[in-house]
Order: C-alpha cells, then structure tokens, then sequence
C-alpha cells in the first residue's frame, strides 16, 4: 500500500506533468509558477524551457561564487556596471570572466536541480504568466517533459538507496572520530566539505547552497555517508532498508540512531471520546488565497479533472 507521502509525490509529477504538456502543445511563451515546497518558476518561449529558477536549489551564480569558479570581486564588478543580479551570469561571459560553454553546462545542471527539487516536494498548482518579461535564454530551447522526467528518475533513485534521506528533512552532524583535517580514505575532498558545513541545523540542501553544488548531488553523496557511517542524523535517522529494499525490522539502524526500548503492556483503552475537527482551524482557508493569484493562465490548480487531462496528455508524447 502506497504511503501518504508518495501519493502527494504522485500527485506532484500529475500536477506538473499535466501543465507542461498544454504548455508545449500551445507552444506557450512567459513565466509558469509552481506552487509548492519549494516550487520555483520556469520560464518558457515557444513552449521550450529557456530558464529555470527555484529557491530549493542554488542557481547558477551561486554554483559559481560558492564553489570558486568565479571570485567575489569579479562578480561585484560586474554588478557594479548596473547589471542587475538576474542578467549578470551572462554578463560575466561578456567581460570575459566565464566561457560560454562553461555558463551553458551550468544553466543545465541547475535547471535539472531546480526542477528535481520541486518534483521532490509537494506541488500545489502550475499557472502561467503569459506577461512576464523574460530573462535571457542560459539553455538551448529545453523540452519540459525530458527535465521533469529526468527529475522523477532522480527523486526514485535517491529513494531507492540503503538509507535515503531527503533534500530537507533531516539534519546531519560528523560521526564521532570521523577526521576532518585531511582526505583520507572514504573522505574525499567534496565529502571533507560536506563534513565540515555539517553542524547539525544545516539539510543535504543548506550544504548544497554552502558548498556552491547541487541540491541531487549533495543529497545522495549524504545518503551514502550516512550508511557509511560518516555522519549522523540529529535525533535518529531513517530507517534502512532490508535485503528485500524494503524498511523493516530486519535491518540494521544507521549510525546515530537511538535504539527502541522494549515494548510495554498495552494500555487500556481509552473511553474519552475522539476529539472532533473544526471547520478552519487548521489556517488552511487563509493560506490558499495567497498563493492564487489572479490574471494568469490556469493549468492544473487541483486535482478535479486530472484523470481527463492526463489522458489527453497521452496525446502529445504519442
């Protein structure tokens, strides 16, 4: 039986697959918003992506400044030319600070980052906004449904490993006697960073931002250090899985996690009644509205209707 959370992942793959098949078969030019956590935007011309942006992973000039490719002054002289933040990476072609293939394999990578960190969070609508002004073209006309594709592979592949972990579940510390002086052995450059911006408040994602990498990357680099036993999970951590690939009894817990106490007798059960629900107690019905707003183009705002678009989607991959 499927869990809570992967039907809300399914649901968030439907929501977004549905909106970006009518985008590429009305060929659909300006900004789609995906609201969700973290959501983020994806910019279209002529129903290809050009750009995509997400505050779950870092962008293209934070791989850049982060990681060391560019230096902090380069950047700020070119910011100081009037150039706003959005078109400075390609300013930085320009002044000859980054070639132009090199921009191009970053605008890639993190437009796969970007839309694997809204397809592994919940989605709770897609609409676009035929009037938003463009940034310029970082990919070269991008077919939507191959980087939404590309994203569920990933999100199932992270999944699919001996103890998985989520882009911004769980927080991380450095196992006990885990050396952070030097690389050695399993502790490689990229894994020495990884445990040196561990501190336990900080996900696999706060570290991808840290250490100027993607969001994917860092995840899985952490999943395996955490079955390693390089790090541990601050308050326990996920289960791991058994032989079979499923989570149960008969695995062993990772590293740092506590161990259960034996069980106890079994309570009386209670005669107080169930408590009841109130209409609106939750603060959902002051939520919703926010992040609705209007003037835009609607995909896919719920999930009434879906099964009818998804079989019209069909249509167009055919």
């Amino acid at each position: 039986m499927a869990s809570s959370s992967d039907s809300l992942k399914q649901d968030a793959c439907d929501l977004l697959t549905v909106s970006l098949d009518r985008c590429v078969a009305d060929r659909a030019t300006g900004t789609l918003h995906v609201a969700g956590a973290p959501g983020g935007t994806m910019h279209m011309r002529r129903g290809a992506v050009i750009a995509v942006e997400s505050p779950g992973s870092p962008a293209v000039c934070t791989l850049l400044l982060r990681s060391g490719r560019i230096r902090e002054d380069a950047w700020l002289a070119v910011l100081g030319t009037g150039t706003t933040p959005r078109d400075a990476v390609p300013a930085l072609v320009a002044h000859g600070c980054l070639g132009a293939a090199e921009l191009k394999v970053l605008a890639r990578m993190a437009a796969r980052d970007a839309v694997f960190a809204m397809a592994a969070g919940p989605v709770w609508g897609c609409r676009l906004d035929a009037d938003a002004a463009l940034p310029d073209a970082v990919l070269p006309d991008a077919d939507p449904r191959d980087l939404l594709r590309e994203a569920v592979w990933r999100r199932d592949a992270l999944a699919a490993l001996p103890i998985p972990v989520g882009p911004d579940r769980e927080r991380f510390v450095p196992a006990p006697g885990v050396d952070m002086e030097r690389e050695r052995g399993p502790v490689s450059r990229e894994r020495l960073r990884i445990l040196r911006s561990a501190n336990g408040r900080r996900s696999a994602r706060d570290i991808a931002f840290v250490i100027g990498r993607g969001v994917y990357t860092v995840t899985v680099d952490m999943s395996r250090m955490l079955a390693e036993g390089l790090i541990e999970v601050v308050g326990g951590g996920p289960e791991p899985r058994s032989a079979s690939g499923s989570r149960g009894p008969g695995a062993a817990p990772p590293r740092g996690a506590p161990t259960a106490a034996p069980s106890a007798a079994p309570a009386a059960p209670s005669r107080e009644p169930l408590p009841r629900r109130s209409p609106g107690a939750s603060g959902i019905n002051e939520i919703l509205p926010a992040v609705r707003p209007t003037g835009w183009t609607d995909f896919a705002w719920l999930r009434q209707g879906r099964r009818g678009l998804l079989r019209g989607s069909d249509s167009h991959d055919a």
